[in-house]
This record gives C-alpha cells, sequence and structure tokens, in this order.
C-alpha cells in the first residue's frame, strides 16, 4: 500500500535489500521511494490531487536534500576520494536526466516509460550498489 491508499501498487518495493547500514540514510531512501511509488499511482490511477509536475517537484525537492546530507557523511570520511566525487557527479546527473525527460517534447506515454525506467534502475543501482558500497568503505 502507498500512502495509505487502497489497492495501490509499489512500482519500487522496499525490502531490507536496500539497507546501507546507515540509519539516517536508509529512512531517506525509504522517503524518495515512497515519492517514486506515489508518482507511479498517480499516473496509474489519476486519483491524486497534485499534479505530476508538484510530486516531480517534491521528488527532486528531497533527492537534493538527501544527496547533500549523504555526501556530507561521505566526504567527512572519504575526503576527496574518487569514489566520493564519482558518487557525488552520479546525483547531478541525477538531476540533469530528470530534468531532460521533464522537458521533453516528446508525446507523455513515452516520456512517462523512459522516467519511470529511469527512476527504477537509478535508484535500484544507486541504493544497491553505490550507497551500499559507500556505506561499507566508511565502516
Amino acid at each position: 500500500m502507498t500512502n495509505n491508499v487502497p489497492n495501490a501498487f509499489e512500482i519500487f518495493p522496499w525490502n531490507r535489500n536496500f539497507e546501507t547500514g546507515i540509519d539516517d540514510i536508509d529512512q531517506q531512501h525509504k522517503v524518495l521511494v515512497n515519492i517514486l511509488n506515489r508518482l507511479a499511482w498517480h499516473f496509474a490511477s489519476d486519483t491524486s490531487e497534485l499534479t505530476p509536475d508538484q510530486i516531480l517537484d517534491e521528488l527532486l525537492s528531497y533527492a537534493a536534500f538527501h544527496f547533500e546530507y549523504e555526501e556530507a557523511i561521505w566526504n567527512k570520511t572519504l575526503s576527496e576520494a574518487a569514489m566520493a566525487k564519482s558518487h557525488c557527479e552520479s546525483h547531478q546527473m541525477f538531476f540533469a536526466q530528470v530534468e531532460e525527460l521533464r522537458n521533453s517534447r516528446e508525446p507523455q506515454e513515452e516520456v512517462l516509460t523512459r522516467l519511470f525506467d529511469f527512476l527504477t534502475r537509478w535508484l535500484a543501482f544507486h541504493i544497491l550498489e553505490s550507497d551500499r558500497r559507500m556505506a561499507l568503505t566508511v565502516e
């Protein structure tokens, strides 16, 4: 169930395999996943009071907060390491790709397909691979 909406589905269901071992980051990841699931539910059901742009704005705003928080942790421990720089660059690429898709003049259905494909792949890779590796390195 997504945001207490009956019959809502999760395009990106959370499970413990996504946990990094850093509680604050894990809780923030859950919020990001919830926003993604709300966006997917909005398009699937068209019952939300929010517009897709409002939900995307929320996703981008929360991602900015999360990335800043996360980068502070990585930079405190890893400083100028190439791993930390690469991780930060991936955050910037996230924003660029979402904005590119948001501003696309392609048909909405195609843009939505590409957006959900990007978001689910990016979040899965970023959480499962990059954030978990960074957390293990920091520990």
